[in-house]
């Protein structure tokens, strides 16, 4: 009859209500999960370039320390040279005034 068949109807759209219902609250936690990994990603992102950051500031500060050892070693080798030159000199005057006795 008539009756049944809207009944069978009503009973048909609930039993779709019910199925988008679920697919809404499986579709609303998969958004959720992708919000969460989202923020967990911008998170960790953060972290990197704030290390990076660091590493930077380390790195400036050890390429102005190898800049000053190479200073250092500038200086010394030319102290080194004069020295040399130096010694040189004192050894030849030693040699030409021990000759001239």
């Amino acid at each position: 009859t008539e009756y049944n068949s809207l009944k069978n109807d009503h009973q048909i759209i609930n039993k779709q209500l019910e199925d988008a219902l679920i697919e809404v609250s499986d579709a609303k936690a998969k958004v959720q999960f992708a919000e969460n990994t989202k923020n967990s990603i911008e998170e960790q992102r953060s972290e990197i370039l704030k290390t990076k950051g660091e590493i930077q500031s380390q790195l400036l500060l050890k390429e102005d320390e190898l800049s000053r050892k190479d200073v250092e070693i500038l200086n010394l080798t030319t102290q080194i040279k004069d020295l040399k030159q130096s010694n040189d000199y004192k050894l030849e005057e030693t040699t030409v005034t021990s000759s001239n006795k």
